[in-house]
């Protein structure tokens, strides 16, 4: 029975672990110091916009724990925002340059590998679109941003299922 329990402890810390992640970043490119000449759409985007040419943005690092694809959007923008995903490093001086994706209005998927540096910049269509944002980023592994000091789910999971099989056999359960 002891090890029946135990075992049932086990799975559902472990089965916890495999839960997909997201996150949100809230921001605003109203008043960013930045601005750049943003890519248009395209996975990879193909050229430099002629309508976004001095566009505020903002810019996020993260990683992800597992790979596989990734969505990613605005959530109710109150302007008309656009999204460029790039794999590290970004150069706002080289728009095209290690950008993945980028999607004006929606939602876009990209397909990610563990343990790589990517940088999520949100932007403005044209040069006057701007304002407050909630940035979303969801997939089937944790996702962490560059600038979290709060340990990923993933590490505490495996220290309470290590400290759990400690107890065990200790005890003599094991």
């Amino acid at each position: 029975m002891r090890h029946s329990i135990l075992l049932a402890l086990c799975l559902t810390a472990g089965a916890a672990l495999a839960s997909a992640g997201t996150i949100t970043v809230s921001g605003d490119t109203s008043t960013s110091p930045f601005v750049w000449d943003r890519p248009t759409e395209g996975a990879p985007p193909p050229l430099i916009s002629v309508f976004g040419t001095n566009v505020p943005y903002v810019s996020f690092g993260f990683q992800v724990s597992l790979a596989g694809d990734y969505t990613f959007e605005v959530v109710l923008p109150v302007f008309d925002s656009f999204l460029v995903l790039f794999q590290d490093p970004f150069d706002p001086l080289d728009p095209l340059t290690n950008a993945i994706v980028a999607v004006d209005d929606g939602p876009a998927t990209a397909t990610l590998v563990a343990a790589v540096p990517y940088t999520l910049v949100v932007t403005g269509f044209f040069d006057t679109d701007s304002g407050p944002f909630d940035a979303s980023i969801s997939g089937p592994g944790d996702i962490s941003t560059a600038s979290s000091d709060v340990p990923e789910p993933t590490t505490g999971g495996v220290t309470l299922v290590g400290m759990a099989l400690l107890v065990a056999r200790r005890r003599g359960l094991l």
